[in-house]
């Protein structure tokens, strides 16, 4: 397996009923910078989630005294392009990709004692997967990345935001709102470094 690293365009409206798309068929599905390039989300689900929460009380007698943790936040986006297999015709006429958002997320207090030591709160990670199929009429490798690093993550982003949130919650703590990222300056970034890291 070969690793690389939705505003829904509206129909026009006519006297007559529309016809209704063909299920075999790629949706089309656009976001705000991206290409509006026909795709099709086959499935969604968690792939991976740990939670380490070792400092709740330290959290609750902290945060009584309006003493707020140091938060550090990550995330990475990766695909995989699932290659075909022999005899299988539908893979052969189509592009499929296994696309995967991670976050990560920790929170910790600097030790009045020992400035030196951390008092850790809990770590979180969290990783959410989809299953896509590209129109096989789409060549555009760079339009495939715009899919996979823009809208794709968009549409996995907020299942991500909801699990951290009820996980934090029943940890002990209280609703935090994951704040929304800009998937579209990070693709930019992600192809300027591309360009740079050229030989």
């Amino acid at each position: 397996m070969a690793k690389k690293s939705s505003q829904v365009s509206a129909e026009s409206k006519t006297k007559s009923k529309p016809k209704s798309k063909p299920k075999s068929k790629p949706e089309t599905k656009t976001a705000r910078g991206s290409s509006p390039v026909p795709f099709r989300v086959i499935k969604q689900y968690l792939q991976d989630f740990s939670f380490e929460n070792h400092g709740a009380m330290i959290f609750q007698s902290r945060f009584a005294k309006q003493s707020h943790p140091h938060y550090n936040a990550n995330w990475h986006i990766s695909n995989t392009a699932i290659e075909p297999q022999s005899g299988d015709a539908k893979i052969q006429t189509a592009n499929f990709y296994n696309a995967e958002v991670r976050f990560t997320l920790s929170a910790h207090y600097d030790d009045s004692k020992d400035s030196d030591k951390k008092l850790a709160c809990f770590m979180l990670e969290i990783s959410m997967v989809a299953i896509i199929e590209v129109a096989v009429n789409i060549p555009d490798k760079e339009a495939h990345q715009r899919i996979l690093r823009i809208d794709v993550p968009r549409l996995l982003y907020p299942y991500l935001r909801f699990e951290i949130d009820k996980t934090l919650q029943s940890g002990g703590y209280p609703p935090m709102q994951v704040p929304p990222l800009n998937f579209v300056a990070a693709y930019q970034q992600f192809m300027q470094q591309s360009e740079t890291d050229k030989p």
